[in-house]
């Protein structure tokens, strides 16, 4: 075969000693299928205006890895079913054929649409719905919605719980909980709690008490049961519910008390006195059947019947 006619020409030529003759146009063609350097790209351009498509050349102000030129433009050499686009603000790699890839920012940051991390179902995957962690034995999703992260597992908390804002909840178990913020859940248990926030809810249990809400009162109620409780409304009155109640320190009533079923008042130091007077033993009148002697130790005026 002779040699090319063009610097161009795509045969691929046989020369032969002595018979060929060494042209400028065989010299060219061979230099136009070797690697060729250049100080920069201002030099490739000017130096080699119109490449042949396929021609490589090497950059010395870069990294020296060569590129070469698909017909419109210089790019790297890429490995096989590497697929690389670039423009004026990134370069993405992708797998031939994948609809995305590593993108690469000019300011530095890089853009994935999914990224898995990890072998064996152990690690974590991440995208635009979230990351999916996997370090155990469950996957949980860790995602946002309009007001926060959102976790789709239950949370298991050894230690002291710290929050400053609040902690809304269905339900809580925490040993420990201290709070600078409102804590509203419809059921908390804790064997400790501090807060210098709100809590609200349904209930919160904190050792043997449960606290409770049945409007218009909140509730303090035993959370083993029974019908004992104190409740304070939103309309400033305190209820007292359960079965008896004892009174066991002095009493002062400072406004008026109102008795509406019986009262009974025992022991000789039971004491009445309007106000700016001084007190002294309430006196009253035992009734008893059968015609009996009264037993009972009461004050000085007291009036005994039988009947």
């Amino acid at each position: 075969m002779p040699a090319p006619p063009t610097a161009t020409d795509l045969a691929y030529p046989d020369w032969t000693d002595l018979v060929d003759t060494w042209r400028e146009r065989d010299a060219e063609w061979l230099r136009n299928r070797v690697v060729s350097l250049w100080a920069d790209g201002s030099g490739r351009t000017a130096g080699q205006p119109s490449p042949m498509k396929g021609a490589l050349s090497s950059l010395q102000n870069g990294y020296g890895a060569p590129d070469f030129w698909t017909g419109s433009a210089w790019e790297s050499i890429r490995y096989p079913n590497l697929d690389v686009l670039s423009d004026a603000t990134s370069v993405t790699l992708r797998r031939l054929g994948a609809g995305s890839g590593i993108q690469l920012i000019n300011d530095g940051s890089v853009n994935t649409v999914k990224n898995v991390v990890g072998t064996g179902g152990l690690g974590y995957v991440g995208d635009q719905t979230g990351i999916a962690l996997h370090v155990g034995a469950k996957t949980v999703k860790l995602a946002t919605d309009a007001t926060g992260l959102t976790v789709d597992s239950p949370v298991s908390i050894t230690g002291a719980l710290t929050l400053t804002g609040a902690l809304n909840a269905a339900s809580a178990t925490i040993p420990n909980i201290t709070s600078t913020g409102t804590i509203s859940a419809a059921a908390i248990t804790s064997s400790s709690h501090q807060s210098t926030g709100a809590i609200t809810g349904a209930t919160v249990t904190g050792g043997d008490v449960l606290l409770g809400s049945a409007p218009p009162y909140g509730t303090v109620k035993h959370k083993s049961g029974g019908t004992a409780a104190v409740s304070v409304g939103s309309d400033s009155t305190v209820k007292i519910d359960g079965s008896t109640l004892t009174v066991n320190p002095a009493t002062t009533f400072a406004g008026a008390a109102t008795f509406n079923g019986t009262t009974s008042l025992n022991g000789a130091t039971s004491q009445l006195a309007p106000a700016g007077k001084v007190a002294v033993q309430v006196a009253g009148v035992i009734a008893v059947s059968g015609n009996v002697a009264p037993t009972q130790n009461a004050p000085d005026g007291t009036l005994y019947v039988t009947y």
